[in-house]
C-alpha cells in the first residue's frame, strides 16, 4: 500500500524532506526502507531488537542493509546505538512500526 502511495504522489517534495524512522529491519521494514531510500527520502533512524541507530543527517541505508544478518538485525555493528525507547523519541515526522 505505501508503494503504490508513494509512486502515486511521486514521492512529493514534501515527503522527500520528512525524516523517517522505521522500527524493525525484518522483511516489511527492510523493503520500505530500500524503496524509501530509492525515492530520496531521508530515513534518520532503524531499530532491531538489538537496540536502534539514529543519525539526524540520514543512514546509509544500502550500507545497513548489506550487511543485515539472518534475523534481520543490522544495529549490533554500532557502538553508539541507542535503545528502541530512545529511538521512539526522537524527532522525526513520519514513524513507522514495522516490528
Amino acid at each position: 500500500m505505501a508503494h503504490d502511495l508513494l509512486k502515486q504522489q511521486r514521492c512529493s517534495s514534501k515527503t522527500q524532506d520528512a525524516r523517517v524512522i522505521i522500527q524493525g529491519v525484518g522483511n516489511v521494514g527492510s523493503y520500505l526502507a530500500k524503496f524509501l531510500h530509492e525515492q530520496g527520502v531521508k530515513i534518520v533512524g532503524i531499530g532491531d531488537a538489538n537496540g536502534a541507530i539514529y543519525d539526524e543527517a540520514g543512514l546509509d541505508i544500502p550500507y545497513l542493509l548489506e550487511r543485515r544478518d539472518s534475523f534481520g538485525a543490522v544495529t549490533q555493528l554500532f557502538a553508539d546505538r541507542i535503545t528502541n525507547q530512545e529511538l521512539l523519541e526522537r524527532p522525526c515526522d513520519i514513524l513507522i512500526p514495522a516490528a
